[in-house]
């Protein structure tokens, strides 16, 4: 079974360096998050009972430094294009607030119980989300537009042809190209 080749690494990279790049960015979002718990007041304020809005500020320090983190490595061609785009940053912003908070305080049982209702439509977990990761996303697209901004279209065109694999490179930007002629 094959790859998608949205998932596949940029050319040179091997799953253990996809794997470094990936543990990186769970480390930024720890520092981050932690960081900003710290300015907050302490690391209590990450507690199961306290406040949302100091968890949500916590989360959203933790994906500014998270999506930045990406951000650079895919500038440098480290782990994969829609990797450090989407999977890497979503799947820590989303997994990693609850592991630290368990790690410190342990498991929220009652917190999960009542989590579990998410198909009921719950504003507070949308404001959760997006606490997570829009200024994450926002933070990604500012600093890939800067760095695209620095860069005239020939060395664009050199910097896909080097780290782009092939088939990534035929189907994605090769037809966005044809499209726009």
């Amino acid at each position: 079974m094959n790859r998608p080749l949205g998932l596949a690494p940029f050319a040179g990279e091997s799953r253990l360096d996809c794997g470094l790049v990936a543990a990186g960015g769970v480390v930024a979002f720890a520092v981050g998050y932690l960081a900003t718990a710290l300015l907050l007041g302490g690391i209590g304020v990450l507690d199961h009972g306290g406040d949302r809005a100091a968890r949500r500020l916590a989360g959203a320090g933790g994906s500014v430094l998270c999506w930045g983190y990406f951000a650079v490595t895919f500038t440098r061609a480290k782990g994969g294009p829609v990797l450090n785009a989407v999977a890497y940053p979503v799947a820590t912003a989303v997994l990693a607030p609850f592991a630290l908070r368990w790690a410190l305080f342990g498991p929220d049982w009652a917190g999960l119980r009542e989590r579990v209702g998410f198909f009921l439509f719950r504003p507070d977990l949308l404001l959760d989300a997006a606490a997570l990761l829009v200024p994450g996303m926002l933070t990604f697209l500012s600093l890939l537009s800067a760095w695209g901004a620095t860069l005239n279209d020939a060395e664009i065109d050199a910097w896909q042809r080097d780290h782009l694999r092939e088939e990534f490179y035929d189907a994605f930007v090769e037809a966005s190209d044809l499209d726009a002629e």
